[in-house]
Formats: C-alpha cells, structure tokens, sequence
C-alpha cells in the first residue's frame, strides 16, 4: 500500500507555485475573465470623457447612444474563420456581442457629443450643459 501512495501520477507536481501558474493557465480560469471593454470615465471641468478599448473592431460595428443620462456601447467583433474547425492551445481574443452601459452626471449634451475611434481605441466628449437629450452619437 506505501508504494501505491508514492505513484508517481502525470499532472502533479511537488512545486506548488508552478501547479498554481499552470491553474491561471487553464482554460478552467478563464470565467474570471470578462468580456467587457476597458473603460475610463473623467470627469473633467467642461466635458465627461469616456475612452474604451475596442482593438479589432470595424466603426461601423460600433453603436453609442445616450438615453437617461445612460451611455449605451455596444457592439459586435466577428471571428476571421470558423472557430469549430480550428484546435486553440490558448484562445484569448474575444468574438462577438458586447455591451457596456456607463451612468453619466445629469448636465451633459449628448446633441454635442463627439467620438472618435483611432488605432482600436474609442473616445467619446460629452459637454456638460444644463439641459439634457437622448440621441445617437455617430463616430467621426
């Protein structure tokens, strides 16, 4: 029974560290990560900045509307191939449907807003004012 013990088994180590890296590896860990776009959000004196990372992504698959000092990103990135003919060791790019909605000050002027994607990276300037309305942005 002692010798059955000290087996060696495939998959184990006796380096815990290198046991816990393989474990951030795995696709098991991947539910941690989310889809969503980095996001920031300022607050500056005369506009509300908002830049998102969309790396990959056409403009004209890029949405934005405001609605209830709500602004709605959303947006849809498709794969290059069909993804259940391929075998991945590792897959991290994302494919597919996003959406993301940031609580803005009451006080901007979506009418006025501004938005520009560049090199995968969208910014959008929202004025603030003292009246404000619900329309879709378009991206210059």
């Amino acid at each position: 029974m002692h010798d059955l013990m000290r087996r060696w088994r495939p998959g184990l180590s006796r380096n815990p560290m290198r046991e816990f890296k393989r474990f951030l590896d795995s696709p098991f860990f991947d539910f941690w990560e989310q889809p969503f776009p980095a996001t920031d959000v300022k607050d500056l004196k005369d506009t509300v900045e908002v830049t998102i990372d969309l790396p990959g992504l056409d403009k004209n698959n890029i949405n934005i509307e405001y609605i209830d000092n709500l602004l709605k990103i959303s947006g849809k990135t498709e794969s290059e191939s069909k993804l259940e003919e391929e075998d991945f060791y590792r897959q991290e790019r994302y494919y597919g449907s996003f959406e993301r909605s940031i609580a803005l000050p009451s006080g901007v002027d979506c009418s006025q807003a501004q938005a520009r994607y560049k090199n995968g990276v969208l910014k959008i300037v929202i004025p603030k004012t003292e009246t404000t309305s619900g329309n879709r942005i378009e991206i210059d």
